[in-house]
């Protein structure tokens, strides 16, 4: 079966009335027959939060009676309870649980299979939910979305709502997706020595920037595992690429160190950009050190893959990053405003379950690079038209698809290929 037809028929799936009204069941959401099926409750929360935002009980109310549906403020208000909350969350959770053997096609690293990301970011809830959900150094009320993605054909592994509070590094169950040849791409907040060594043990690898606090070791037997002292080694090269394999951490694993010196230019930009960051913290400024003058790399790659390479590859980050910010910007959750706890809940997994269609509508768009940007807003645009056709056992994938492709394509630049470009092509660095 290819992977068109099986997205058709896991979405299909999804969201047929007797597989959502099985998992209301399931959660308790219903417990005998109501008013408003869990379909209508489902997708009319849908229109709505994509194609007006922030919307009273009378807004919902308004739209339940398009359907002929007839419930009183206080009726609806009841509706929102935590039954609810997990009938979303096994909606989300159906249609991330798709599983594909289409693999990643990248001509410079031929021996890897996918290349998966995780990342989180900070979603501002009302500030009257702080008890609820509180947010960093008490500052209002957030909840944390952590993602895990394949950045090469756009399939989202997990969405998880996580307390804010809660930091990235214990953060482990995007590792549950890493499967034998894959490589898994992330940043600082995720360094953990640990999980490099679960992700190693499946026989896949993994990219990521190195943690200045952390010791290194000559992994030359005959240095006898001499400690590394990394800031002089820096300071005293002439080279603009440092490569070392080195034991990492406490626990000696064994892996490859891998630093490239940043141009004049970049350099002053991150200092800028930390020099913002501590402002926004609150923090008092600290000196820049030789670490800042360098990007350096851990990773369990074979040497094969240069220093260039590496960069290029850790550059493949920057579409997750595009993801939260579509997300933000389009599909609304850059702030839940609402004051019921459950109502706030039940708006943040419509935005996800939007998400996730709109992730496996870009799956099956395998010949062309997409903007999440304009997709996001395709989809949003066209969410009652996509709905109406799954209700007529239309191919509204393929719909959807064909408005995506056309409309919702990255800019091409021949003399600015893509990081995706460049990989896919074998481009020497």
């Amino acid at each position: 079966m290819c992977i068109v037809t099986q997205i058709i028929k896991k979405v299909n799936t999804v969201f047929e009335p007797n597989f959502l009204k099985t998992l209301a069941q399931e959660t308790k959401f219903i417990r005998r027959e109501r008013v408003i099926k869990p379909k209508e409750f489902l997708v009319h929360h849908l229109f709505l939060e994509l194609e007006e935002g922030p919307n009273s009980l009378t807004d919902v109310l308004i739209e339940f009676n398009k359907d002929n549906i007839s419930l009183t403020k206080q009726g609806l208000n009841k509706r929102y309870t935590q039954e609810a909350c997990d009938f979303f969350q096994r909606v989300l959770e159906e249609l991330i649980n798709f599983s594909t053997q289409e693999r990643s096609v990248l001509n410079s690293i031929p021996f890897v299979k996918n290349i998966k990301v995780a990342d989180s970011s900070t979603i501002r809830l009302n500030k009257q939910l702080a008890q609820v959900f509180p947010g960093l150094r008490n500052h209002g009320a957030t909840l944390k979305l952590q993602a895990a993605m394949n950045v090469v054909t756009n399939q989202l592994h997990s969405l998880e709502l996580r307390p804010s509070r809660e930091n990235d590094q214990s953060y482990t169950k995007y590792l549950d997706c890493i499967e034998k040849e894959d490589l898994s791409i992330n940043d600082l907040g995720y360094f953990c020595i640990d999980s490099f060594k679960k992700i190693e043990e499946k026989g896949a690898f993994f990219l990521s920037r190195f943690l200045k606090s952390t010791n290194v070791y000559h992994a030359d037997p005959h240095m006898g595992g001499d400690k590394i002292e990394l800031a002089p080694v820096l300071e005293t090269t002439k080279k603009n690429r440092v490569e070392l394999n080195i034991l990492l951490g406490k626990s000696k694993f064994k892996c490859r160190l891998v630093a490239l010196r940043l141009p004049p230019k970049a350099y002053n930009q991150r200092i800028k950009n930390l020099q913002e960051k501590q402002r926004k913290n609150g923090h008092s400024k600290t000196k820049s050190t030789i670490f800042d003058k360098w990007t350096i790399f851990v990773t369990n790659l074979p040497d094969s893959i240069n220093a260039d390479t590496l960069l290029t590859l850790y550059g493949l980050r920057w579409q997750i990053e595009l993801f939260f910010k579509m997300a933000k910007t389009v599909l609304n959750l850059r702030k839940i405003n609402y004051t019921n706890a459950y109502r706030s809940l039940i708006s943040l997994y419509v935005s996800l379950i939007a998400i996730a269609v709109l992730g496996l509508i870009s799956m099956t768009i395998t010949h062309k690079e997409l903007s999440f940007y304009k997709a996001g807003k395709i989809l949003k645009k066209n969410i009652r038209a996509f709905f109406d056709l799954i209700n007529t056992k239309s191919n509204a994938i393929a719909w959807l698809a064909q408005k995506i492709t056309a409309f919702a394509l990255k800019e091409t630049r021949p003399n600015r290929p893509s990081t995706r470009r460049k990989l896919s092509r074998g481009t020497s660095f």
